[in-house]
């Protein structure tokens, strides 16, 4: 502070009044004049005070210099952040218009096969809106890109398709596995499929009608609570019936089962064709189980001999090669009739069983060898 004052007081000395005045001192001195000590210590504390503000003064500007520089550095930060952001806006916008590009040039080439019509056109009976395509195919594929592996994905499903279910109690449809060659819950499972009532991981499929069920590839289900389980298999009506055989198909009739490859049920219920190439035509509880058999009708029978048949009746089996009942039998299993022999027949009757090669019976006529 000595020095400080000393400074002052030669400033004052060798600047003389014009300084004084500058500083706003309460004494100003002329040349050649004595100045009294206490106004020259008056004028030094003016001067110490007008100092010190502007020591603080400065000390104020140099923080207001460093908030400011602060600011700078966010702000250049903050062009920085936005200039980045700038970027990939840029990078974005020119992405999007990219795929505008590439939109645009599809729905171009899509409108030359596509039509919409808002009111049916008058080719046709169907209620409008209607979405025609023109020219062209309609092509649906899985996401595995290959015909025989099911991934769920690849169906052409017409409805809502809700999970098939057991549905009404005492007349249950029945649990089936995704692959239609196992037929018990073990079996299946130990070999790394589903077992239950809902399948839905097929492809390529036709699916339509209430709770539809579908696990492999290249068939049709529609109808009600009717489940495909092999490889183009096709249930085309009815409800509760299972195709479980490659290629089998069950045209209608209630809780039937096509389990042989190509086998076929027609109607009925509770009806099973369970060999290859065989076939029921209607009735109730009849069984094909041999290669190539067919019952036509009736109750209760069976066709387990090659090529063999039952036309109708009840309680009938035709276990012979060939074999063949037209009718007849009885509501007990006793006195059903059976063609045991190959190339065997029974034309009717009751109880009646034919043993002999290309023999033939018919109870009621009393020949029944």
């Amino acid at each position: 502070m000595a020095s400080l004052i000393k400074a002052g007081a030669l400033a004052l000395a060798l600047m003389g009044s014009s300084i004084a005045a500058k500083a706003d001192v309460p004494h100003v001195f002329q040349a050649g004049s004595r100045a009294r000590a206490s106004e020259v210590n008056e004028n030094f504390a003016v001067l110490v005070e007008r100092l010190k503000d502007l020591e603080a003064r400065l000390g104020q500007v140099e923080r207001d210099r460093d908030d400011l520089e602060a600011r700078l550095g966010q702000v250049e930060r903050d062009r920085d952040d936005l200039e980045a952001r700038l970027g990939q806006a840029e990078r974005e916008r020119d992405g999007l218009q990219a795929a505008l590009a590439f939109v645009t040039d599809y729905v171009t080439d899509l409108s030359r096969y596509v039509e919409v019509h808002h009111v049916a056109p008058p080719d046709t009976a169907a209620r409008g809106p209607i979405v025609r395509v023109r020219g062209a195919n309609l092509q649906i594929v899985n996401a595995a890109g290959e015909q025989t592996t099911p991934d769920g994905t690849g169906n052409l499903i017409v409805g809502f398709a809700k999970a098939r279910t057991e549905g009404a109690s005492g007349y249950a449809a029945q649990p089936v596995c995704s692959d239609g060659r196992y037929s018990d819950p073990w079996e299946c499972e130990n070999n790394g499929e589903v077992w239950g009532y809902a399948h839905n991981s097929g492809s390529h499929n036709i699916v339509g009608g209430s709770e539809p069920a579908y696990s492999r590839t290249g068939g049709i289900v529609v109808g009600r609570n009717n489940a495909i389980t092999a490889d183009g298999a096709a249930v085309i009506g009815g409800e509760k019936n299972v195709a479980r055989g490659a290629v089998a198909s069950i045209t209608g009739g209630s809780r039937n089962r096509a389990i042989g490859v190509n086998s076929s049920v027609t109607g009925g219920q509770d009806n099973e064709a369970s060999a290859p190439h065989t076939s029921v035509t209607g009735g109730a509880y009849n069984k094909a189980s041999g290669p190539y058999a067919t019952v036509t009708s009736g109750e209760d029978n069976v066709a387990s001999g090659l090529l063999s048949s039952v036309s109708g009746g009840m309680n009938n089996v035709a276990s012979g090669s060939r074999s063949s009942i037209s009718g007849g039998g009885d509501l007990e299993a006793t006195q059903g009739n059976e063609a045991r022999g190959s190339f065997s027949s029974i034309s009717g009757g009751r109880g009646c069983t034919v043993t002999t090669h290309a023999g033939w019976g018919a109870a009621g006529a009393g020949a029944c060898p």
